[in-house]
């Protein structure tokens, strides 16, 4: 079989239709999201009789990375719909085979790895407590993943001692002491709802498809989303931009301008707040040939002492809005681009610019961000808040195009009271658009 074979029959098996086939065959990033949409299928499928096959298939895959990372997308979703270890264990002994067989050793161990760490956690869903050797085993994203959902006493007292590095046991430590666990009034895993935020849909035709913007002539690929609107608003002055569209009224009537940066046309635009609004210049942005999308904006601070303009880099979002599960399956955190992250980071290191990684909490409404939730947030691990991340992350690998975002502190949620700090004038914004855009150049 060959890899075009091989991915359009896995294609039309899971009623992906909308997937340019030449395009995923040359670019291993568009295959992946193709991947990832294929497995988000097959997990949602009551039966996992063909699970064993399709794997295979894509372990078929040139590119060792881009099957290793389906694969592990799709442990991670049966992991996370299933309450018994014995039932994922059994799961993934029938997927063995194949990994051992057609992945690279490097890859296939850290399938073994992840399998590994979901039994653990499952085992501790349970209620049961693992052996000491089992918890300083883990790998540290899942150490850190437990320290930062787990009830349970015994296993984060483990964790306080054991952890692998200071930011575990830390949290541990943290939430060891904490009310909710004491009182135990906050379960590890949130119960199932029947509401229609969870009933995914993964097929790629909405009735109303996006259309690009009307635009005087071609988007560039490169795409800065600044939320700074003085400093769009500046661009024909600072870098003799020049505007080539706008979105519609009813969407802001946000102009669209066209830079060059290092020698590279790169376009601009406001995306509006909020997650529903900027997804939609998002979207559209897509549908005009973009592709690759840096975004740059402020969040207020999660994390006490976050210095006024500290630049923050997600690495992952809690997704407490709604929009991003229209792109993804239900999940409490969506994660960005390793190698997106990788890029953005790099560019900060070249300048020198102090940043951290970290995630984000992405809420849908600010005017709720009571002093419980942001404690609840802050013991789960988040840095900042605000009000787009997490859908721009579900959207990307939905539409199979690379992102990544800056955002700097601004307000101060992290106390008793709110500190504004004049965070909407804070003068690192010009700066940080200048990252963003160079940044968009080597994505």
């Amino acid at each position: 079989m060959t890899l075009r074979a091989d991915l359009t029959g896995l294609l039309a098996d899971a009623d992906v239709v909308d997937v340019d086939i030449d395009r995923a065959l040359e670019d291993e990033h568009v295959r992946c999201s193709a991947y990832l949409r294929i497995l988000s299928v097959l997990a949602a499928a009551r039966s996992r009789d063909r699970d064993r096959e399709v794997v295979s298939t894509i372990l078929r895959d040139p590119e060792g990375s881009v099957a290793k990372t389906a694969v592990v997308a799709l442990v991670d979703g049966i992991a996370m719909k299933t309450d018994d270890p014995a039932e994922f264990r059994r799961w993934a002994a029938g997927l063995m085979p194949e990994m051992d067989r057609l992945m690279a050793d490097g890859h296939r161990g850290f399938l073994h790895r992840r399998i590994h760490d979901w039994t653990v956690y499952l085992t501790i869903l349970t209620g049961r407590t693992p052996a000491a050797a089992e918890i300083a085993g883990l790998t540290d994203w899942m150490q850190r993943k437990i320290a930062t959902e787990s009830t349970s006493p015994p296993v984060l007292a483990m964790l306080t001692e054991t952890g692998r590095t200071r930011k575990i046991r830390n949290i541990a430590r943290n939430r060891a002491g904490s009310r909710a666990v004491r009182n135990e009034l906050r379960p590890w895993r949130r119960s199932a709802m029947d509401i229609p935020l969870t009933e995914f849909d993964p097929s790629g035709d909405g009735l109303v498809p996006p259309a690009p913007p009307p635009l005087s002539e071609p988007l560039p690929e490169r795409v800065v989303m600044c939320f700074f609107p003085e400093v769009v608003d500046g661009l024909p002055e600072t870098y003799g931009a020049r505007r080539i569209g706008a979105y519609s009224r009813e969407l802001g009537g946000h102009a669209i301008y066209r830079i060059v940066h290092d020698g590279v046309p790169v376009a601009v635009f406001h995306p509006g707040v909020g997650a529903p609004l900027a997804v939609q210049h998002f979207e559209k942005a897509i549908a005009a040939g973009g592709r690759y999308f840096v975004a740059c904006g402020g969040a207020g601070a999660v994390r006490p002492g976050l210095a006024l303009g500290h630049v923050v880099v997600p690495d992952a979002a809690v997704r407490d809005e709604g929009t991003s599960y229209h792109y993804a399956e239900p999940s409490r955190l969506i994660r960005a681009d390793p190698t997106a992250v990788e890029t953005a980071v790099a560019t900060l290191a070249a300048h020198d610019v102090p940043h951290v990684t970290g995630t984000t909490w992405t809420t849908d409404a600010p005017f709720r961000e009571t002093p419980a939730r942001v404690g609840a947030r802050r013991e789960e691990g988040c840095v900042t808040v605000e009000m787009e991340t997490a859908a721009f992350l579900a959207v990307a690998t939905f539409r199979g195009v690379r992102f990544v975002q800056y955002l700097y502190a601004g307000d101060d949620v992290s106390g008793e009271a709110w500190d504004h700090r004049a965070w909407t004038t804070a003068a690192v914004r010009p700066e940080l658009f200048a990252l963003a855009a160079e940044t968009a150049t080597r994505l």
